[in-house]
């Protein structure tokens, strides 16, 4: 494959990626309002560790060093909750 077939390949998944984080979005509104109905934190501990567990065995399985993986999702859920703080 050349260059720029392999570049378009990239392109393709960053879009995918995006359109994916655009559905997170519309589900991170959602919990906002269930959070608010039930007057719970943005943050909520509990499920942070959780899902940092989730995402070091989801990572570590698909060949992923959850060390490198770790601080997308940081950065992931820093933005969910400044959207959260935002509503």
């Amino acid at each position: 494959m050349d260059l720029k077939t392999l570049r378009k390949k990239i392109t393709e998944i960053d879009d995918g990626i995006l359109t994916l984080l655009a559905k997170r979005k519309d589900l991170i509104n959602e919990i906002y309002k269930v959070k608010k109905q039930e007057k719970k934190e943005v943050k909520d501990i509990e499920r942070e560790k959780e899902m940092k567990e989730l995402r070091a065995k989801v990572s570590s399985q698909l060949g992923l060093d959850p060390e490198k993986i770790n601080p997308i999702f940081e950065s992931i859920l820093d933005w969910s909750r400044n959207i959260q703080k935002d509503l």
